[in-house]
C-alpha cells in the first residue's frame, strides 16, 4: 500500500529543494495529464497517468508510457477536473499523505483557485495533503477530517490560515501570535502573516474548513 503519494497538476513546478524534501521517498508518482511533463521536468516519471489528455501531446504521453507509465482512463471528464480525478485515483490507491505539485495554475486564475479547492473533495478529507508551490506549502484542513497542519522551517517563516468555512475555531502552536480555540470568519485578514517563533509550528482546527499556507525562506542549507 503506498504511504507517500505525489500528484502533480500540470501548473508551473519551481525545482527547489524545500520540493525536494517534501517529494522524497514517494512511493507513487501520478501525473494529471500534463503533470507528466512537470515531473519529467524535475527528472522524475509517473507511474500513473489520468485526464483528458488535452495538454499533454501524444509525443510526451507515448514517452512516458515507454518509460513505464501506466494510462488510467479518466471517470467524467464532465463532472471532474484531471487533477480532481488524479487526487481521487490517489486516496483509491491507500494513500497516507499526498503531496501535490503544480497546483498554481500559473496565467489561469480561475485554475489556481479551482486546484486549491479541490483539495476539500471529501474523497480526502481524512487524508493529509499537503500543496507545494516553490517554496510554499498549503495544507486543507477539516474539523471532521484531518484536523492538523505541522510546519518546520525557520523562525520568521509566515504562516497564515484562510477560513473556507463561514466560521472556523482554530488553535496555534510555535507561532509569534498565539491563538488558542480562536474564532475566525471567511474574510477577515486576522489569521494571515503570522510567523513561526523557531523550527516548526503547527495549527490545530476545531469548527469548520480553512486553508493552513507556510511560506518557507529560501536559505544555502535548505
Amino acid at each position: 500500500m503506498p504511504g507517500l503519494v505525489v500528484v502533480a497538476l500540470s501548473g508551473p513546478t519551481p525545482d527547489t529543494p524545500f520540493l525536494r524534501e517534501r517529494i522524497a521517498g514517494a512511493s507513487l508518482r501520478i501525473a494529471a495529464d500534463a503533470g507528466a511533463q512537470r515531473l519529467a521536468e524535475l527528472g522524475l516519471q509517473p507511474d500513473l497517468i489520468t485526464g483528458d489528455f488535452d495538454s499533454l501531446s501524444p509525443p510526451q504521453r507515448e514517452a512516458a508510457v515507454r518509460a513505464g507509465a501506466k494510462v488510467v482512463p479518466h471517470p467524467d471528464p464532465q463532472q471532474i477536473t484531471d487533477g480532481g480525478a488524479a487526487l481521487r485515483l490517489a486516496a483509491q490507491r491507500g494513500a497516507a499523505t499526498i503531496v501535490v505539485l503544480g497546483a498554481h495554475g500559473g496565467a489561469r486564475l480561475d485554475h489556481s483557485l479551482a486546484n486549491l479547492l479541490i483539495l476539500f473533495d471529501p474523497a480526502l478529507r481524512a487524508i493529509p495533503v499537503i500543496a507545494i508551490d516553490g517554496w510554499s506549502e498549503a495544507v486543507p484542513l477539516h474539523a471532521d477530517g484531518q484536523r492538523t497542519a505541522s510546519f518546520s522551517g525557520r523562525a520568521g517563516d509566515y504562516v497564515s490560515i484562510v477560513p473556507i468555512s463561514d466560521h472556523i475555531r482554530v488553535t496555534t502552536h510555535g507561532l509569534r501570535w498565539p491563538l488558542h480555540n480562536a474564532p475566525l470568519q471567511r474574510g477577515s485578514s486576522h489569521g494571515l502573516s503570522n510567523e513561526l517563533t523557531g523550527a516548526a509550528g503547527g495549527v490545530t482546527l476545531h469548527a469548520g474548513a480553512a486553508i493552513a499556507v507556510h511560506v518557507g525562506t529560501p536559505s544555502p542549507s535548505r
